[in-house]
């Protein structure tokens, strides 16, 4: 057992012995600001709850045990497993609580001295703990389990596992994708001597292991195998193939060899249309017409296993398909979608790579970057002030590139919508309505780039009014109309809106977008009485007495562009004036 993960806890617990001491209620929690608890009563927010050790033989904890997302590590004792499954995890009653994919800080779990005889299946039972590094899971009893089915997939920085290496396998038939996107796992030899004797199907279950080296460790022998494609598929890093690979898994299914040779898409699309996963995967991944891919895509039907390979098949080529698959909700179709060599849309790719939700999207977004890259594409950063650079150089292709990636990057970025009025504007092809309502549309989202957001307003209003036509009335309607929504510009208040935002929601993170807003004001409007105000609002606490005293003069003296924002901003300023003291 590695306790290393323990330290913290036990340095931070001063009521037990230990750790593995949970008290006389059977539970020890320890919270973020270091207080210890034995009680669930005494929990006030489950949020709070940093470390956790539960004892089970407490027959209340089974009612008791709380909603909780924020621990790092995690002791169960002397848990009975009630069901055959372990998808209620913890739990008598099914969903009382949720699963540990819900533990967005889960680092360590350790489950000691569980009865677990009833289980059958163990699917998907860790599956997505993308933070968990590390695993102790002592004398299980999987004597009758027959699916192990992602098991632990998607747990991107699972490091170790301990516990599992002498597991009874005698009734395992399923360990597809048991291990897949198993991204930090380096040493698998704790598998070595799994008996695998009545187990048919290990389809992709080491697949994208990305750090995996050396697998000669496996000394499997099987006697019922059926599906073993894909085993290692994306593993980049593997030197080492066990000795049976070859000779006993490569031979098993040398007949898929075979079906390079059939020039027969409605052969394969119609295998797609069956019941067997992984032969509806190998036959998608031999279709060459685009259209049966398109047909599979679009249809909400498809087998996931279909839609997988369909994403992944070369032979896929529409733009706008990828992009929407790249694009969705579902976690392993963007992983898919990216990974198509076909798939080339660099704004999205950004995007995913820096912002996406899934550690597993992320990584392979940054080696498709790194990819591209390599090949020469070009990759724009700082696509305003890029744009901007290329419209001043009348550069339009240059132009037409920036925006090509940015639309996928930000396309609700009210420079982003301003730059495409900037460049509508000049196509003869685009109604000068159109281009128009993009223009209204840009004032009702947030631009990223507040320093820039006035040359994009104001070459947007330059560029319209070149289109405007007099005879239809549209120059005074763009008059009437950009000047009623010009109030958006306003930065008294959207300083107003962002500050009682903060407050109302606690969104913290805002503050540098209104440090960001200030800065520009200040540049823009350094005699605004109401950027004063919002300045010392701001900086009240890393600006000199004579700076302050200068800004509340000049906040007094100095005339308000927005009259009615004034009050406000000069009443929040003397507040924090009082509250300074």
């Amino acid at each position: 057992m590695n306790i290393d993960y323990l330290k913290e806890f036990e340095e931070m617990n001063q009521t037990t012995k230990s750790v593995f001491d949970s008290g006389y209620f059977g539970v020890l929690i320890i919270l973020k600001d270091g207080t210890n608890l034995l009680h669930w009563g005494d929990v006030e927010d489950p949020d709070d709850i940093l470390y956790l050790s539960v004892d089970f033989t407490w027959t209340g904890n089974y009612t008791e045990f709380k909603d909780f997302k924020n621990a790092k590590a995690v002791i169960i004792q002397n848990y009975t497993c009630q069901t055959q499954d372990l998808g209620s995890l913890f739990s008598k009653d099914i969903d009382l609580i949720p699963k540990l994919s819900h533990l967005d800080s889960l680092v360590a779990f350790y489950a000691i001295n569980w009865d677990t005889s009833k289980l059958h299946f163990l699917q998907n039972t860790f599956a997505n703990c993308s933070s968990l590094e590390y695993l102790y899971l002592e004398d299980w009893d999987t004597s009758h389990v027959d699916n192990f089915w992602g098991m632990f997939a998607a747990c991107s920085s699972l490091k170790a596992i301990d516990g599992i290496e002498n597991w009874d396998l005698s009734s395992a038939e399923n360990m597809e994708s048991m291990f897949e996107s198993c991204m930090s796992l380096e040493d698998i030899s704790f598998l070595s001597n799994w008996d695998m004797s009545n187990v048919e199907n290990i389809f992709e279950m080491f697949r994208d292991c990305y750090s995996l080296r050396d697998a000669s460790c496996l000394n499997w022998k099987f006697k019922k195998l059926k599906k073993g494609d894909n085993l290692f598929a994306n593993c980049r890093k593997l030197e080492k193939f066990p000795s049976w690979y070859d000779d006993e898994l490569i031979n098993q299914f040398g007949i898929r060899n075979e079906l390079k040779l059939i020039d027969d898409d409605l052969f394969f699309y119609k295998i797609a249309r069956g019941f067997d996963p992984q032969d509806i995967f190998i036959a998608v991944g031999y279709i060459k017409d685009e259209k049966y891919l398109i047909e599979l895509l679009k249809d909400s039907s498809t087998h996931f296993y279909a839609r997988r390979a369909a994403l992944l098949n070369p032979n896929l080529k529409d733009a706008e398909i990828l992009d929407e698959f790249a694009d969705s909700d579902d976690n392993v179709e963007r992983a898919y979608a990216i990974e198509n060599p076909n798939f080339k849309n660099i704004g999205i790719i950004r995007r995913l790579a820096y912002n996406d939700k899934s550690y597993v999207v992320r990584f392979k977004a940054e080696n498709k970057l790194k990819e591209l890259k390599d090949e020469g594409l070009e990759i724009i950063e700082d696509y305003p002030r890029e744009f901007k650079q290329a419209f001043e150089d009348s550069d339009r292709e240059r132009a037409s590139l920036v925006l090509s990636q940015w639309e996928g990057y930000d396309s609700s970025d009210a420079n982003f919508i301003l730059a495409k009025v900037i460049t509508d504007s000049s196509d003869g092809e685009i109604k000068f309505t159109e281009t128009f309502e993009s223009y209204i549309e840009s004032m009702d989202e947030e631009p990223k780039d507040l320093e820039l957001f006035d040359w994009f307003n104001s070459t947007a209003i330059e560029s319209m009014e070149k289109r405007a036509d007099e005879d239809m009335g549209f120059s005074q309607m763009f008059n009437n109309m950009y000047k009623s929504n010009k109030s958006s510009n306003n930065y008294a208040r959207k300083f107003l809106d962002i500050f009682q935002d903060i407050v109302e929601n606690d969104r913290i993170e805002k503050l540098n977008l209104l440090k960001s807003l200030v800065a520009s004001w200040e540049t823009n409007c350094p005699d605004d009485a109401n950027m004063h105000c919002a300045y010392l609002i701001l900086n009240i606490k890393n600006i000199s007495e004579d700076e302050l005293n200068d800004r509340i003069e000049k906040a007094k003296d100095c005339i308000p562009e927005d009259k009615n924002s004034y009050p406000k901003l000069l009443a929040l300023m003397y507040a924090v004036l009082e509250a300074n003291k």
